[in-house]
């Protein structure tokens, strides 16, 4: 499967811990690192192109909320430029899951992580009971 991997929840993970601005650039540059790899490895998949697009916009978007917290100004402005710029060629936006995946990302303790990673059984069964209603 292309573009998969196994995340592992440690102690002191750079995507649980609370965000220093060398760890914001870092997580960015490396999630760019990986979207950029498949963007221009697979230029002639439109499924692939569109799916390191979309990452991209998710990784600008999970900068953004990270300069946010931090009271970045100027590396706010760079990310929310570089999201704006992506969001416009892919004419897209982050959906509901996405969003929730990324604010829990910046709430204190373990139980954003436990939430993190139910999210879609969450999700699930949250869309069953609006539709039982």
């Amino acid at each position: 499967m292309i573009g998969y991997y196994y995340y592992r929840t440690r102690k002191n993970s750079i995507s649980l811990s609370k965000p220093t601005l060398k760890k914001v650039i870092d997580k960015v540059n490396a999630e760019m690192y990986k979207n950029n790899y498949f963007y221009n490895y697979y230029k002639n998949s439109p499924v692939i192109i569109k799916s390191a697009k979309s990452s991209m916009l998710s990784t600008y978007f999970t900068g953004l909320m990270g300069s946010i917290y931090l009271n970045d100004y100027s590396l706010q402005q760079k990310y929310l430029i570089n999201f704006r710029r992506i969001q416009r060629q892919i004419n897209w936006k982050l959906d509901l899951k996405q969003k929730i995946k990324i604010i829990l990302t910046y709430l204190p303790g373990k139980t954003s992580s436990f939430f993190y990673y139910r999210l879609d059984a969450i999700l699930k069964n949250l869309k069953m009971n609006l539709k039982q209603r």
